[in-house]
């Protein structure tokens, strides 16, 4: 997949994100009855979940290699895919009185994908730019 391709795909998985969260926040704002706010919950978790499988398999390797800094890119995606795993596992629980938790959380993970815009899916770092080298 081109540099492009890859970087346009995981800017629209950030959009869709951005959406379900959205929505949550909406359906706690509207009290909604807590299965249904747990199910879109669910929902995000398993997008959130896809999403960094492929920022790892495909993003991953593409940062390493890409400049001097690719490798501490990847460290710190990895560090923070971490941090994401724990938010899922625990900062998106439903539960009665949990909402300004689940609220924070979410927050923590638009400020995550925000940082990721801005150090690993620029435009000008993952451009598909052809290299000519002079063998002379």
């Amino acid at each position: 997949m081109e540099l492009q391709k890859i970087r346009q795909s995981l800017l629209a998985q950030h959009d869709e994100l951005r959406r379900l969260m959205t929505d949550i926040e909406a359906s706690i704002a509207r009290k909604s009855p807590i299965d249904v706010v747990s199910r879109k919950v669910a929902t995000l978790s398993d997008a959130m979940e896809q999403h960094m499988r492929l920022e790892e398999s495909r993003l991953g390797p593409i940062l390493e290699s890409i400049d001097a800094w690719g490798p501490e890119r990847v460290q710190s995606m990895l560090a923070e895919h971490e941090e994401e795993h724990l938010a899922l596992r625990e900062g998106l629980t439903v539960r009665p009185g949990s909402e300004a938790a689940l609220v924070a959380a979410l927050e923590g993970i638009r400020a995550h994908m925000i940082k990721e815009e801005r150090e690993m899916l620029r435009e000008d770092l993952l451009k598909d730019d052809v290299v000519l080298v002079d063998a002379d």
